[in-house]
């Protein structure tokens, strides 16, 4: 799934959950400063499916949680931005 936005965590834990749901088991947590890429969105704009930079871990983050930044610093690198950078 190609990234429709990328965010950065700007809180010091945010947690991930498997679905979209604030009762929903968390898979793993967002630390201050960590990337990820914005894969989809709920119909209700709710909840952003995410797929974290640093171990590409996809779950589930609350948008009030997100902040969105133009791409990772080193997004260059990564597989698959290529494609995105030539939407640039």
């Amino acid at each position: 799934m190609e990234a429709i936005d990328f965010g950065v965590s700007r809180l010091a834990v945010v947690p991930v959950r498997v679905d979209p749901r604030d009762t929903a088991e968390q898979i793993t947590q967002l630390l201050f400063g960590d990337h990820y890429s914005v894969l989809s969105m709920t119909p209700d704009k709710r909840w952003v499916q995410i797929q974290v930079y640093a171990d590409q871990c996809e779950g589930w983050l609350d948008v009030k949680q997100h902040h969105a930044i133009s791409m990772p610093p080193d997004a260059s690198t990564r597989p698959g931005i290529s494609s995105f950078k030539q939407l640039i």
